[in-house]
């Protein structure tokens, strides 16, 4: 009697019965790495099941030296360097996997079933992979500690010394997957699940760096330029492209919906093309980056002067990476034609779905830097040039990252017209339904995230004393970033005739601290020039460089793109944007929806995660003595970023005719969190006998936002139809509702604080001699500090010339968060005993502070053709509520229960301190500002409208504040003094202290252009 066992299930006793050992040790596996399975079912597949449990990998090349070394001295030599690497990396799981069935067509299924969890992944299809990968309690390092590469020399004449373009790369990375597939016919699916277990760690670590020693040197060059030093750790990473390319593509089943993603249990995912990503990941992650004495990270070191040299430190590289779950799904589907199969109308057939599910529970994410990309010359400069410029640094942690991108590309669809769909309900179901889905959903848990960078320090130091050279400190970038979530999702579809649906969809959420820090106030990053010995007849240069950090919880890019000659439906239902039933999201041909949610409620106690941001630098140029010299510091740019909840939405159509198809772009954010940025950038200048020196276009910033959205809807048409009206609604406290043909919808909610915190001191040195016959700017400098809890900018866009549909967009604002801001900037210009035949310049400089409990900019733009009659204009609003309606409908509901306070401090805000003698000086004060302004609400309101006849416009605004706001300008003075003005002139005009404090604002502007 024949066996209807599979031939893997029949082997399995015999296997099991030859090795007690195997037996023993499967017993002592964990379930879910047991139960663990990949399934593939049709014509072509591959199936893919990868599980570790308690190992220990080590990628390890500690101690390890390339080393160059000259005991004598170089006399017309060349001695280098180049290419060399020190790598290593660790992986628990990897997997490449490939299918292309574009040789064997062999028809068969149509449409690709797809379906993944934390367990396992399943694909049936006619070309399927199926992927799953556990890692558990095992330890993956990558390690190079101790590595180095070096040169040494003694005296060079006339030499070439490079060590350049090495790198030392560690990576450690859990489960790893790499999936292509290509197919000619519907039924391609892919199904991916990883699963990592870090508790035991999962870390990359590079301690190590680059030098170069010399002697002095004489018309020589020394560079040390293009060397990378980086640690990268990944949890989970998958990377999967996916391509269908048919002349004729038929949809012969018809699925609703295309994609499920529950809050807990598998993920859904149906369509001609279907992809599912599902990542989880906890325990501790780590990348790490540093230097020791015997090994700096990079250095160039001249022990004795320079002489008619060249000394170039560009280019270098430090950075640390961590990312918990990496997930990058891009999908194109290109067809001369789509149709559906004989009998399937009414209903969109899924064409492509992409669906990425990432989750960190309990996820302990690190990144550490303490690096340093320094020249030092131990003796004295003259005649030579020295550049540490363009160097990078970078620590960055994510919890979960993701990218997902689907082109659809035919000459005609015709693949159902009923409306898309986006939304999530109350119990966390996140659904996606439309001809072409690109959806994801993250959560990243309740650990931390954090990224911290200490002893940063890029700049060049000189002993003795620097005579005819050059100098230069400029466009160096230094970053710290740390994030909860963030995902991009695009969606692009390019038809001559587009008749099915498209949707976006995003939910992110996330109760865990997020902590970015560069420097700190009692150990900042150094980055200037230091000449110990003074300075004559050179150029100084400290600009262009950047130090930014950023502390986000959830960050979201979503767009939809659509290039279309003709675009509709014929369903003649209105789009609808906000409240849908019990859930919140768009319906609509074109959806596209955006939720984010940061910190909760529950039951045992309030989860109020800390987003906190803190950058703390120290710039300038030290030159004690000299004269002649050019001393500049411009054009540097310090920024603390803190925000909570962030997102960019974007959905554009540009179509010679829309029929009767519409448009609706949602964004819901609640945020729970104390947010807060930090920003102290110093700045040291030197001042000279005879020199220009110039401390100027520099920017200091901290913004702190609990909420911040930016949506914009852009519909380009020659002919759309539509209903021609809309209608807008929200009562307040619930979300807003928005019905017509092309609508948005924005709400917000904040609770918790939003701090930021900013000062800026700039101090100039001068020897005690005094700097007779110089010049001295201080212009254009910026200190500013925002914080605000919700913040929006809401844009709606609705061209045609013959018809004009309607146009809605409502937002609703509610702020029960503290929002604090303080700003302190200032300038003082020590001159010595004298400073006569000299000019002294502060001019044009800024400090300002600004809080806003909730703000928005709402704007609708109406290019009108002929307009639908009979759609009347009607706005009400009251204290709980506002509705409006009519051809153009703009609502702005806002409510402030916190208080505000915004405080600009001077403490010797922008006073020049001099002493002595001005003889035949200018000296000037002018133009400076400083402002504080504090609103509970504040919006702008504005519909425009072109062409005739003209639709209605309605615009209904309703704004409540119950908190203080204050304004203070604290402290500030502008004061100069000399001991004696001979032929000399003095002038302190156009400066400027202000303070306003404002419970509501608002400007609503209806304005006809012709």
């Amino acid at each position: 009697m024949p066996s209807n066992a599979s031939p893997r299930s029949a082997r399995r006793p015999a296997l099991l019965a030859g090795s007690a050992v195997l037996a023993l040790l499967l017993s002592a596996t964990a379930a879910q790495a047991q139960s663990g399975t990949a399934i593939a079912n049709g014509p072509q597949v591959v199936a893919n099941q990868q599980s570790l449990r308690d190992g220990v990998i080590v990628a390890d090349a500690s101690d390890a030296e390339i080393r160059s070394a000259v005991t004598g001295d170089i006399d017309r030599g060349t001695v280098t360097v180049s290419g060399d690497t020190v790598a290593v990396t660790g992986k628990g799981n990897a997997a490449k996997l490939a299918l292309d069935s574009k040789g064997m067509v062999s028809g068969g299924y149509r449409a690709a079933d797809v379906t993944s969890g934390p367990g396992s992944a399943s694909a049936t299809g006619k070309a399927v992979v199926a992927n799953r990968q556990s890692l558990v309690a095992t330890s993956v390092n990558g390690n190079i500690v101790g590595s180095r590469m070096s040169m040494s020399a003694g005296r060079a004449v006339s030499s070439k010394i490079a060590l350049s373009d090495n790198a030392q790369d560690a990576a450690a990375t859990g489960n790893e997957l790499f999936a292509t597939l290509s197919a000619v016919e519907g039924g391609a699916g892919l199904a991916s699940s990883q699963a990592l277990d870090a508790s035991r760690g999962l870390a990359a670590r590079a301690r190590g760096g680059f030098s170069v020693t010399t002697g002095a040197l004489t018309n020589s060059e020394v560079e040390a330029s293009g060397n990378l030093d980086r640690a990268v750790a990944t949890g989970n990473s998958a990377a999967s492209a996916l391509s269908l390319a048919a002349p004729l593509l038929t949809l012969d089943e018809r699925i609703d919906p295309a994609s499920v993603v529950p809050a807990e249990g598998n993920v859904v995912v149906n369509g001609a093309m279907a992809a599912s990503v599902v990542q989880s990941a906890s325990g501790i992650l780590k990348a790490v980056t540093f230097e020791d004495d015997r090994n700096p990270t990079s250095a160039i070191l001249v022990d004795g002067g320079t002489t008619s040299s060249s000394i170039v430190s560009d280019g270098n590289a430090i950075t640390a990476v961590a990312r918990g779950n990496f997930a990058t799904t891009a999908g194109s589907v290109t067809a001369a034609s789509v149709v559906q199969a004989d009998g399937q109308t009414g209903v969109p057939s899924p064409i492509a779905t992409i669906v990425t599910a990432q989750k960190a529970q309990w996820l302990d994410v690190r990144t550490f830097t303490a690096g340093n990309i320094r020249v030092t010359v131990d003796g004295d400069v003259s005649g030579s040039d020295i550049s540490d410029s363009h160097n990078l640094m970078r620590t960055v942690a994510a919890a979960n990252q993701s990218e997902s991108l689907l082109t659809l590309t035919a000459t005609a669809i015709d693949a159902g017209r009923g409306r898309g769909l986006a939304t999530v309900d109350a119990t966390g179901v996140s659904t996606a339904k439309a001809g072409a889905v690109v959806h994801s959903v993250q959560d990243y848990g309740s650990g931390p995230v954090r990224a911290s960078q200490f002893e940063a320090k890029i700049g060049v130091k000189v002993t003795g004393t620097a005579d005819g050279s050059h100098i230069a400190v400029d466009g160096n970038s230094d970053r710290v970033a740390a994030t909860g979530n963030d995902a991009a999702n695009w969606l692009t579809a390019d038809a001559g005739a587009l008749g099915t649906s498209l949707a976006v969809n995003s939910l992110q959420s996330g109760n865990g601290n997020v902590l970015a820090s560069l420097g700190s106030a009692g150990m900042p990053g150094e980055f200037g020039i230091a000449v110990d010995e003074g300075a004559t007849n050179v150029s100084l240069s400290v600009s262009g460089n950047s130090f930014l950090g950023s502390a986000i919880g959830n960050f979201g890019t979503n767009e939809i793109g659509v290039t279309a000659g003709t675009m509709g439906g014929t369903t003649g239902g209105r789009s609808q944007s906000g409240a849908i039933g019990e859930a919140y999201g768009a319906i609509a041909e074109v959806a596209l929806a955006s939720n984010q949610k940061l910190g909760e409620p529950t039951n045992e106690a309030t989860l109020v995660p800390s987003i906190q941001s803190q950058v703390f630098t120290l710039s300038g140029i030290v030159a004690n003595g000299g004269a002649r010299s050019t001393l500049a510091i411009e054009d540097n740019v310090q920024q603390a970023t803190a925000l909570g909840n962030t997102v960019a939405n974007a959905l554009s159509i540009d179509a010679a005719t829309i029929g009767e198809a519409g448009t609706a772009l949602a964004s819901s954010q609640y945020g729970q969190a104390n947010v807060g940025a930090t920003s102290q950038a110093q700045l040291l200048g030197a001042s000279q006998t005879g020199a220009a020196s110039s401390l100027s276009g520099n920017s200091n910033a901290a913004l702190a936002a609990i909420n911040d959205a930016a949506n914009a809807l852009s519909v380009d048409a020659v002919t759309a139809l539509g209903s021609g009206g809309s209608a807008v609604a929200s009562d307040g406290f619930g979300p807003p509702a928005a019905r017509g043909d092309h609508v948005l919808s924005n709400q917000q909610f904040a609770i918790g604080s939003a701090a930021a915190t900013v000062t800026t001191p700039i101090v100039g040195r001068a020897p005690a001699a005094g700097s007779e016959g110089s010049t001295y700017r201080v212009t254009g400098n910026r200190t500013s500090g925002e914080a605000s809890a919700n913040r929006a900018v809401n844009t709606v866009s609705v061209s045609a010339i013959d018809r004009t549909p309607g146009a809605g967009l409502a937002s609703t604002q509610i702020n029960a968060a503290t929002v604090q801001v303080s700003a302190a900037g200032s300038a003082s210009v020590p001159q010595g005993s004298s400073a006569s035949g000299s000019e002294i310049v502060i001019g044009g400089n800024a400090v300002s502070a600004l809080a806003r409990g909730n703000a928005a900019e709402n704007s609708i733009a109406v290019s009108a053709g002929a307009v639908v009659p009979g759609v009347p204009g009607r706005a009400e609003a009251d204290r709980f509520g506002a509705e409006a309606s009519g051809g153009a409908a703009l609502l702005n509901v806002q409510t402030n229960f916190a208080p505000v306070t915004a405080t600009a401090i001077g403490t010797g805000l922008l006073v020049p301190l001099n002493a002595g003698n001005l003889d035949g000086s200018h000296f000037s004060i002018s133009g400076n500002n400083v402002s504080a302004t504090g609103y509970g609400n504040a919006a702008t309101n504005s519909v425009s409208v072109s062409g005739l006849p003209a639709p209605s416009v309605a615009i209904a605004n309703s704004q409540v504040s119950s908190g203080n706001v204050y304004a203070v300008v604290n402290g500030s003075r502008l004061d100069g003094g000399a001991g004696s003005l001979g032929a000399a002139s003095f002038s302190m005009t156009g400066n400027q202290f202000s303070a306003m404090a404002v419970g509501n604002q608002v400007s609503s502007a209806i304005t006809g252009l012709r």
